[in-house]
């Protein structure tokens, strides 16, 4: 908490001395974020996505901060703004398949899952989180084999749910 204080402080300097430092506002708006203040983390990201409207960063954290108060489509809407900067950016994927499939659009939640999953092969969570959407969608052999490579990655509790409700096909 005191090196998110003393970052806010020094961002604010670096904006006093350079108000159109769009990466000091981002840094700023996450140091924001962190201390739990989101409205005040969404007004430094806006700022520094007006200032470069090509920091992905921005609209990520944004997102993030828009997911902690509840405001999910504005999330969903900024993971996407990140995702279309960087097509690689597999914490967005992640993210917002997960706010997907809290929204009960299991289909993208999928959608997005596999694609983080195909960025970063070894998200133990993101797995788990498209073996959830097969289990509402009522896909138990695709979430029984999601379940399992969640397990082997570190993240057992789907497949614990799954085997305590008998729904493990094989």
């Amino acid at each position: 908490m005191g090196d998110d204080s003393s970052a806010i402080r020094d961002y604010t300097e670096a904006i006093r001395l350079d108000p159109k430092y769009a990466d000091a506002y981002s840094n700023r708006g996450f140091s924001y974020n962190n201390l739990g203040d989101n409205p005040a983390a969404i007004r430094d990201f806006t700022e520094a996505i007006r200032l470069n409207p090509k920091l992905a960063a921005a609209y990520y954290n944004r997102g993030n901060s828009y997911h902690n108060l509840g405001n999910y489509s504005s999330a969903i809407r900024d993971y996407t703004e990140a995702i279309k900067i960087n097509p690689k950016y597999t914490e967005a994927y992640y993210n917002r398949g997960a706010l997907y499939g809290k929204s009960g659009d299991h289909s993208s939640a999928i959608r997005d899952c596999t694609e983080a999953i195909r960025l970063n092969p070894k998200d133990a969570v993101a797995y788990s989180n498209r073996g959830v959407s097969y289990v509402i969608l009522g896909r138990y052999l695709l979430a029984t084999k999601d379940a399992r490579k969640a397990c082997a990655l570190g993240d057992c509790k789907l497949l614990e749910s799954m085997s305590k409700d008998g729904l493990i096909l094989d």
